[in-house]
């Protein structure tokens, strides 16, 4: 392949010809990054590096220069760039690469679930149903799950069945908290006993715990039958039953603001992330001429754009109050998330009230209730 590059950045002229491997050398700012960029840009068909309109592509021109260019020719067809327009032309089978594969871009860089999805592509690695299977069995995951949630993951896709996974867990911890009355942890759950257990009673046999049941139920109903419906509790439950519309709006804004704060604190989140931290880079003298340059990853530029003291500590401020901002955040979110808990145990109460209410007895005795 013949490489013809003119006024390329630091580049003034190169012309290369390459078998298969080439190793490229020179002294320091003799132009080798430069035309490392314009072989890149060229193999990609990208004329512009990411973020760069192509309006402002006479910035790639070499300092005192009018227009310059890179052309990668083969025996096969030519690709060629020409700035300052960054007018991209091939012919035939023009020489091509990925923005991976020039150097263009880096998966070290993308942000975190985008390298994950990226790598999982590049190398096969989304599960199939039988990896799927096999985890779920070393899990420990009852069979009958199994086979619904893989349809759900291939109708929904991995990150929307993870989120319903999540809303789920969310609504058994509430259901779990309503009914034991205390706050969940996952070790607490794997050990917690009602009040008043009888030590012993897992081991009992289902017939026995059923013959336990139809007993206490013959009980029950002796009872029933004997004691009239005590009518301060059937006031009690209507007045809940009563209150059922308001709880389920109540309800349903814990959940906005729950979801809004969650939102807020995520969005505060990757804007802190995002903010610099104050930080000065380290400059080093150039051996030849005793400027300032900057060395990164391998790459040397001119230091410009020092920060100033002032700079330095406005950053820093700056990325303080947002860090306080972010932690008052998820102080919000976590009081919305318990202010939902407990407004979804105040409507389960009342739904309960009214199934309750549905089984009492409706002419004011047990001898009624049998009847109807």
């Amino acid at each position: 392949m013949q490489i013809k590059i003119n006024d390329f950045m630091g580049c003034q002229t190169a012309d290369i010809v390459v078998s298969h491997i080439a190793l490229l050398g020179g002294r320091n700012a003799q132009g080798k990054s430069s035309a490392c960029r314009a072989i890149a840009y060229a193999l990609a068909g990208q004329p512009v590096p990411a973020g760069l309109n192509k309006s402002a592509a006479g910035a790639l021109i070499r300092t005192g220069a009018a227009k310059g260019g890179v052309e990668l020719k083969t025996d096969d067809g030519v690709v060629s760039i020409a700035y300052p327009k960054a007018i991209l032309a091939s012919d035939g089978m023009a020489p091509r690469a990925s923005v991976w594969a020039a150097g263009l871009k880096t998966i070290a860089e993308l942000p975190d679930k985008e390298r994950v999805e990226t790598i999982r592509s590049l190398i096969s690695a989304t599960p199939t149903q039988e990896d799927f299977t096999q985890a779920c069995h070393e899990a420990g995951i009852d069979e009958k799950f199994i086979a619904p949630l893989w349809t759900l993951i291939t109708k929904e896709g991995w990150e929307a069945a993870h989120k319903k996974g999540q809303d789920k867990g969310r609504e058994i911890k509430a259901q779990w908290e309503y009914a034991s009355g205390e706050k969940y942890g996952e070790k607490k759950a794997e050990t917690w006993l009602p009040h008043n257990w009888s030590a012993g009673i897992e081991h009992t046999s289902k017939d026995s715990l059923e013959a336990i049941v139809t007993g206490a139920r013959a009980d029950l109903e002796t009872q029933i039958a004997q004691t009239a419906v005590d009518e301060e509790r059937v006031a009690q439950l209507t007045a809940l039953v009563e209150q059922i519309p308001a709880l389920a709006d109540a309800l349903g804004e814990k959940r906005a603001a729950e979801e809004n704060a969650e939102t807020a604190n995520q969005t505060a989140a990757k804007e802190l992330q995002a903010l610099p931290r104050g930080v000065q880079k380290q400059a080093v003298a150039c051996p030849h001429c005793a400027g300032s340059l900057f060395v990164e990853g391998g790459k040397v530029s001119k230091a410009e754009g020092l920060l100033t003291q002032e700079q330095i500590t406005a950053q820093a401020d700056a990325h303080a109050k947002m860090t306080t901002k972010v932690a008052g955040l998820r102080e919000v979110a976590e009081a919305c998330r318990k202010e939902t808990a407990a407004a979804h145990m105040a409507h389960q109460s009342a739904v309960k009230a009214q199934a309750e209410l549905e089984r009492m007895p409706k002419g004011g005795n047990a001898q009624n209730w049998r009847k109807n």
